[in-house]
């Protein structure tokens, strides 16, 4: 499997986790039409003055606080406006001038990824700070490939990243950015655009309750969304273990309030104290859905037991977790039975035997996916996935749906009367996606189970 690392080091400890760049670009994509209509609702708010440094932002960018989840729904009935071009909105190059001793912490000219981390990582940040650290993180290749060999706005993302690479960020990288963004012309760049997204994200983080189950103190598998580090193989069985009520109870007993923090303690015994997450780590990393923090909790406890290891053990954790990511699930449930299968090995019927029994008294399910996404555009996949609601009932006016390649799913049951597979991505778990039994076969190299603790 053919897999990309993210690296990240510091206070927040995000080390070398697995990337999905294919799915996150698809998710963009949706996003596009209504970001561009809402333009001028995200760009910077005014610098607050000094006395109102944490005030919450007014009834005028409503729009905005509502977050990505929202804007598809208000993006119809609001009129389009035209681009900004009122020269006194606050350009990122501007907020990161005024607190350059943040962004730069060593003075020397760059804002290096390590040099974010810290920065998202502290807390009692205003909301202008806050976001501006989200987007530069979100978005930290594009934006530093923007003084090198100036390539043209337009340059697709993708395209932009391999052939400039990762460059070091420079203020001269976003007074760039800064001319790019008042261009009327440009108002439409992919990177404009995929700032916008992530400024929307920052704010939909400002308003949530930062508590660290739901509001009745419940753990559900909607609560995991999946932000900007490429960990999938952590978080979908993370929301597996959401769906069962000795999963849950498992996730309760991981997590102990400590301090200004919590002491989590996984189910194979190792250990970490992390801080609280702030607003900017939940618009970077495993998001608040308004369900509970305890996913972005229990990231950065793995993140932190991850940067404890050097690169020769990362690596071989890496090549032992197959593409369903068995070595997060074993750190998650212990020494609980765990099973493992190569679905594109069996044929319908074997595969259907092995899913009954496999699925029988589990506490978590994964699924990974090992075919490119131009393989399985070909064979036609999306149009066999449907979005459905708990209880089965396909969603009226749901698009098909990409099954992402080099992604890990959690695995909600499996009805072995139907000879359907129900699955959750973890960019957004709340969403049930169900596919037939030869869909799965296809587009699937790795399942693996964790038994119930008191299945035989």
């Amino acid at each position: 499997m053919t897999v990309s690392h993210h690296h990240l080091e510091g206070h927040a400890g995000h080390h070398n986790l697995h990337h999905d760049d294919f799915s996150k670009e698809h998710h963009k994509k949706e996003e596009l039409s209504a970001a561009e209509k809402l333009r001028d609702e995200v760009h910077m708010r005014p610098k607050p003055s000094p006395d109102k440094q944490s005030a919450k932002p007014g009834a005028s960018e409503a729009i905005g606080m509502a977050g990505v989840a929202g804007i598809a729904a208000t993006a119809d009935s609001t009129t389009t406006k035209s681009p900004p071009t009122d020269t006194t909105k606050r350009s990122l190059s501007d907020v990161v001038q005024d607190h350059i001793d943040l962004f730069d912490s060593d003075k020397d000219g760059k804002i290096t990824k390590l040099e974010l981390t810290r920065a998202a990582a502290k807390h009692g940040l205003d909301n202008e700070t806050m976001e501006t650290i989200v987007t530069l993180e979100r978005n930290y290749n594009d934006l530093a490939a923007l003084n090198k060999d100036n390539p043209p706005p337009w340059l697709p993302k993708f395209l932009m990243q391999t052939i400039y690479g990762d460059e070091p960020l420079t203020m001269a990288d976003l007074k760039m950015y800064k001319n790019i963004d008042m261009d009327l012309q440009q108002a439409n760049s992919d990177l404009v655009v995929g700032v916008n997204n992530s400024i929307l994200r920052a704010r939909a983080q400002e308003e949530k309750k930062q508590e660290l189950f739901d509001q009745n103190g419940e753990i559900s598998p909607a609560a995991v969304q999946q932000g900007d580090v490429g960990d999938c193989s952590f978080l979908a069985p993370l929301a597996s273990l959401a769906t069962t009520p000795e999963g849950r109870d498992m996730i309760k007993k991981m997590i102990h309030p400590e301090g200004d923090g919590y002491t989590v303690t996984f189910g194979d015994g190792q250990s970490a104290w992390v801080e609280k997450p702030t607003p900017a780590e939940t618009a970077i990393y495993a998001g608040n859905s308004g369900s509970g923090l305890w996913p972005a909790v229990l990231e950065k406890a793995y993140a932190k037991i991850l940067g404890r290891k050097n690169n020769e053990e990362k690596a071989s954790q890496f090549a032992a977790d197959g593409c369903e990511g068995k070595g997060p699930m074993k750190t998650l449930v212990g020494d609980l039975k765990t099973f493992s299968i190569n679905p594109a090995d069996k044929n319908n019927e074997e595969l259907h035997k092995e899913l009954l029994e496999m699925s029988s008294n589990s506490v978590m399910m994964a699924a990974g996916t090992g075919a490119n996404p131009d393989t399985m555009r070909s064979q036609n996949i999306a149009a066999t996935v449907e979005q459905v609601d708990d209880k089965g009932t396909p969603i009226a006016g749901s698009p098909p749906v990409d099954i992402c390649g080099h992604h890990v799913y959690c695995v909600d049951h499996y009805d072995g009367n139907s000879k359907m597979v129900y699955l959750r991505n973890p960019h957004g778990a709340s969403q049930l996606l169900r596919l037939p039994l030869n869909t799965f076969r296809q587009a699937f190299c790795g399942f693996s189970v964790a038994k119930n603790p008191q299945s035989k």
